[in-house]
């Protein structure tokens, strides 16, 4: 946890929030040097904050997330708003772009595969060009099928 509050009203949060890493006391930049020291070890780094004086360390994180009632720099610097201030939904937001990453992922298997298997026998002759586009129309809609599913995140 990194904020620019005093130690023991960290420390108190932290202990609250079950958080053992607390530096307090920080100001904006030295927040953006922590964040470059984490990703410089290879971390991949998710910073959350709300103020100006978090701006550039939610810049400087691999992801940037902010609140809905956060300054307007701060929405400006973040990869990601959350529209209401319950942090509780970090966690919704860490599953869900991990179950659309895999989504993501199933979708371009599908399509090379229909690409690398089904494009070639057509254009050789082996397959025949109303199959092919058959084949076509089926692969698009699997990937949009596929792709519905997020609706229910």
């Amino acid at each position: 946890m990194l904020t620019g509050d005093n130690r023991g009203v960290a420390n108190y949060i932290a202990a609250r929030c079950g958080i053992t890493d607390v530096q307090a006391g920080l100001g904006p930049l030295e927040k953006a040097a922590v964040i470059r020291a984490l990703k410089a070890k290879g971390a991949c780094v998710m910073m959350v904050g709300d103020g100006i004086n978090d701006a550039p360390a939610l810049t400087e994180a691999d992801i940037g997330v902010t609140l809905g009632h956060a300054s307007a720099i701060a929405l400006d610097s973040a990869s990601v708003a959350i529209l209401n201030d319950d942090l509780r939904l970090i966690n919704t937001l860490i599953k869900s772009s991990s179950r659309c990453f895999s989504i993501i992922r199933q979708n371009l298997v599908w399509a090379f595969s229909y690409n690398l298997i089904a494009l070639p026998l057509a254009v050789s002759g082996v397959l025949h060009p109303i199959i092919s586009a058959l084949l076509m129309v089926t692969s698009s809609l699997v990937v949009v099928s596929n792709s519905l599913r997020l609706k229910n995140l």
